[in-house]
């Protein structure tokens, strides 16, 4: 059987469900975050794990130079970690107290150096943010990384990490039908096109019209898309309703693609979601941000445009008035992804 393909790392990052091959080991990645600092420090964070070990592979970005780093660190035990003459740093940092870093740290025999501290904020992928101080430790050859990190709830972790290549680091999608789920999370709009027919038949079976049945496919599927955004990018995902909302009212004063009002419209409305993607730092899920642009132009032009189509236009009903009222949601799904991922950015964190 053929070994399956491996792909480059590339500048978004991994996705959550695929392998990340470094050195020959093989960890699978399960989660992502982000961590920033008011100085400018800004990381994005993939969790990977193999076996009992956990691991993360980190993209450090500089606003300053404009460069991108990458880093590998694993957690250690907290225990194996001691200050000078052998106490553990575990029992220095007890809560209540507010430890200062000490000068040096000792693992397995090596001993580190203090460095820095950086005190920033954490945020998960369903977007809580908490604070996290970390100390930073480095050997006498900068070449090895201690950190230790200080949660509010007095919680200790340790990590031992180096800066790589990002030209050392593989990317095996998922298979089977890990590949399947992972394919069909990437993709809304894939599911919506498999949901179309079903949600026709519906409308067919209660012997509804046609235009009617299309219609309640086309909604429910725009509603099942952009509900699949919510668990990866949450506030982009919510932020659709609000845009949305703003994007309707507008398209039903201003034709969209006839009046500068509606041309506007169709270039803020994603605009909008984009910045909320990049100030979340969602660019680990650019994608996902993307789908979320498209559906804030999708959902009140599908909407607008049905409305007109039921209530306003003169009867009876044609193909072309069908066409007429659905169509610009295909262009403004098309304007609204390649918007928002214009606004993110290739370097968004």
């Amino acid at each position: 059987m053929a070994a399956e393909a491996t792909i480059p790392l590339d500048e978004s990052g991994p996705r959550p469900g695929v392998a990340v091959l470094l050195d020959g080991s093989e960890w699978r990645v399960t989660d992502q975050s982000t961590y920033w600092s008011g100085e400018g420090y800004r990381v994005h964070e993939w969790c990977c794990e193999q076996g009992d070990a956990t691991g993360y592979l980190l993209k450090e970005g500089d606003p300053k130079q404009g460069t991108v780093r990458w880093f590998f660190t694993r957690e250690i035990p907290t225990e194996s970690v001691t200050v000078a003459g052998g106490e553990r740093l575990a029992d220095r940092c007890k809560p209540p107290t507010e430890a200062q870093p000490p000068d040096t740290l000792e693992h397995k025999g090596e001993t580190y150096h203090y460095a820095e501290t950086t005190d920033g904020t954490h945020e998960d992928a369903s977007g809580a943010r908490v604070r996290k101080l970390t100390w930073d430790y480095w050997d006498g050859g900068h070449a090895r990384n201690l950190a230790v990190e200080r949660w509010p709830d007095g919680t200790l972790d340790c990590y031992l990490g180096a800066y790589i290549e990002s030209g050392r680091v593989r990317i095996r999608p998922a298979s089977s039908r890990s590949a399947a789920r992972l394919t069909a999370r990437g993709s809304p709009f894939l599911v919506m096109v498999v949901c179309l027919l079903p949600g026709f038949l519906i409308g067919f079976i209660l012997g509804w019209p046609f235009d009617e049945a299309f219609s309640l496919a086309l909604g429910l599927a725009v509603t099942l898309g952009w509900m699949m955004l919510l668990p990866r990018v949450p506030l982009a995902g919510l932020a659709v309703l609000v845009v949305g909302g703003g994007a309707a009212a507008a398209f039903w004063e201003h034709p969209p693609f006839t009046t500068w009002t509606g041309l506007l419209t169709i270039l803020a409305a994603p605009t909008l979601i984009g910045w909320v993607g990049r100030r979340r730092g969602y660019g680990g899920d650019r994608r996902a941000v993307q789908y979320a642009g498209a559906f804030a132009l999708a959902a009140p032009l599908l909407g607008v445009g049905l409305y007109s189509y039921f209530l306003l236009a003169p009867g009876p009903h044609t193909a072309e008035q069908l066409w007429l009222a659905v169509g610009p949601t295909g262009l403004g799904a098309l304007a609204g992804f390649l918007v928002a991922g214009l606004t993110l950015g290739r370097d968004a964190p």
